[in-house]
């Protein structure tokens, strides 16, 4: 008679080892061979297992992620409509129907969750979720939710490769190449079908640049506009796009006033009959003249429009007047412009190899108002694309430095909240919202406070992430159907705004254990060995030896150091007719479908008994 003890090598309070130390898979290799002898039968004498449980997770199933300042009556904000930003659904389930999920599976939901629900730019899918345990048991205790920033500015250049055209189906109209450069094509009647977005890489906003040389787009009669603006939602299986948002309305006859852009500058004629002069004018999409923000702007169809920002004028000290394009190269000699981002904030400078001037910048030009400034890129831009436009043939502008951020697909409704709102309809109910705040209209005096990187490296300090777990109808408000404050273990924390703050991480860290359920039985599997037993729920021959019911001896469910002991064993015959030379045990715990339990966790420990056959 021999009695056997098997063990995954536990490591502390790891969960995992590797792929044969699991709690539900092992296996144990003998320093030397174990005979057994011809004829003889086995049985399990005792385990013990640590058992997360499950927790049911439905579709229902969701909370929200703010990150614009804090809000309430002591915060950066009084009025939630005074930030830049808007609560972000996310949804725990995904797929439509309730399920038993383990704590390992839920803490990978989370994560994926915190990844959908963080926008800003700066965080780049740098969210983790981690599962608290206690140090000394091992058991469950909840969550630690780690929103993470970079420490670095954005430099690493990246130029785009991929253009899409603007219109559908003029992809013919120019030509792009990997290395930056677009060249305009065949002549059209609609000289604005030429114009093209770059949708490899969002902009990064720690520092990001934009630059393009325009020097050879120039030219008498030549008309050219570099900008960037908010992605379309192209994951709807339709070959026509969304070109511009739904509240985007043309505002006059010209060029700058019908493409859409959220930033541009432009390269614009004076009258369409050359040799009529060109001069640089920047524009941006915002709330259209003579309409108030709020709730007189979502009262409109068409509120937003393109809008001239007067980058010249007392405020400037360089450029007193629009510059005059058509003499650019007997005057300045300018040959490029560039955007930068930083934060919240969009810069725009224009130059050549001698140095460069700044077009709108609201630090340098401290006398600006809202009408030389860009409005602060906001929840619906914070991802912008370049976009590229020539109105005459054979022209050509180059992008020679493009900050790019890695990790995103245009139009992804995952990791693009404008794109999501797209794709689900809602862009005129949500977005419409945050894009007729007061900072976009020009009218209004009150002037908006942008939210730079710190130290040149962190995004938006003072900006901290926030969860709303139940709906808050004071400060965070449309925030409806929230209900994750126990399914996340934050009991009595419906708005959690204050995480812990190790710079680059928030942490947010659940006070209570979520609510876990057994999974039920399992069973003992041993796959080298030569015993056979039948499986009929799945009709099929199987190694499985034992039964754990779903309580243990005490008559726990769930928990740690749970113990199983038969009070009368079951052996069963190894059909050995010869002497059996062993030198592993491959254990296995698994379901009755006969996948592994994987909400086991910690150390499990089976003992086996073999004697021979009676």
């Amino acid at each position: 008679m021999s009695l056997i003890i098997c063990a995954n090598r536990y490591e502390g309070t790891s969960e995992r080892t590797s792929n044969n130390n699991q709690a539900y898979s092992f296996k144990n290799n003998l320093g030397t061979q174990m005979t057994i002898p011809k004829n003889s039968e086995i049985a399990v004498q005792s385990v013990k297992i640590n058992k997360d449980g499950t927790i049911t997770v439905k579709p229902s199933d969701i909370f929200y992620i703010y990150q614009g300042g804090l809000v309430g009556t002591s915060a950066s904000f009084t009025d939630i409509d005074e930030s830049n930003s808007y609560p972000v659904q996310v949804q725990l389930n995904e797929t439509g129907i309730v399920q038993e999920l383990t704590i390992d599976e839920l803490n990978s939901r989370i994560t994926a969750a915190l990844n959908r629900g963080i926008i800003n730019l700066a965080f780049n899918g740098l969210q983790t979720s981690s599962i608290k345990r206690n140090v000394s048991t091992g058991v469950f205790e909840g969550f630690q939710l780690k929103v993470t920033q970079q420490n670095a500015s954005d430099t690493t250049k990246r130029i785009p490769s991929t253009a899409t055209p603007y219109w559908s189906g003029y992809e013919n109209t120019y030509t792009y190449s990997a290395s930056g450069v677009f060249i305009s094509q065949n002549e059209v009647t609609l000289t604005t079908q030429r114009v093209a977005i770059l949708t490899d890489y969002p902009l990064g906003n720690v520092g990001g640049k934009f630059r393009v040389d325009f020097e050879q787009g120039s030219g008498t009669g030549t008309s050219w506009g570099v900008g960037l603006r908010r992605s379309r939602n192209v994951n709807n299986g339709k070959k026509t796009y969304q070109r511009k948002p739904q509240y985007f309305g043309n505002y006059g006859d010209s060029l700058a006033s019908n493409i859409f852009y959220d930033y541009v500058v432009m390269a614009v004629q004076d009258t369409k009959v050359p040799p009529a002069n060109r001069f640089l004018r920047v524009f941006q999409s915002c709330i259209r003249e003579g309409v108030d923000f709020g709730d007189d702007a979502m009262a409109e169809n068409t509120p937003i429009v393109m809008r001239e920002v007067e980058y010249y004028g007392g405020h400037s000290a360089k450029f007193a007047t629009p510059y005059n394009m058509s003499t650019n190269f007997s005057n300045a000699s300018y040959t490029y412009v560039e955007f930068e981002m930083n934060g919240d904030e969009l810069v725009l400078n224009i130059g050549n190899a001698s140095g460069s001037a700044t077009l709108v910048n609201s630090v340098t030009q401290a006398a600006s108002g809202k009408i030389n400034v860009f409005k602060p890129v906001s929840l619906t831009t914070e991802l912008l694309y370049p976009q590229l436009w020539l109105e005459n043939k054979d022209k050509k502008l180059t992008v020679t430095n493009y900050s790019g951020k890695t990790g995103y697909t245009f139009g992804d409704p995952n990791r693009d909240w404008w794109a999501r709102m797209e794709k689900q309809g809602l862009t005129t109910r949500f977005c419409k919202r945050v894009d007729t705040r007061y900072w976009a209209d020009l009218a209004d005096t009150t002037k908006y406070v942008y939210k730079r990187p710190t130290a040149g490296a962190f995004a938006e300090a003072d900006k901290p992430p926030v969860l709303i777990l139940t709906e808050d109808t004071t400060n965070y408000v449309n925030t409806v159907n929230a209900n994750c404050e126990q399914l996340l273990g934050f009991d009595s924390h419906s708005v959690v705004e204050n995480p812990a703050y190790a710079k680059p991480t928030y942490t947010f860290t659940s006070n209570t254990a979520p609510e876990v359920t057994s999974r039920g039985s399992a069973f003992i599997r041993l796959n080298n060995f030569t015993q056979q037993s039948f499986n009929a729920g799945k009709g099929a021959l199987s190694k499985i030896l034992y039964h754990l019911p779903r309580f243990d001896n005490s008559g726990n469910a769930t928990g740690s150091d749970l113990f199983f002991e038969p009070t009368e064993k079951t052996y069963v015959a190894l059909n050995n007719p010869n002497d059996l030379h062993i030198n592993s045990f491959d254990v296995d715990i698994v379901t009755e479908e006969e996948t592994f339990a994987s909400d086991l966790v910690g150390k499990s420990i089976v003992v086996f008994h073999i004697r021979p056959q009676k």
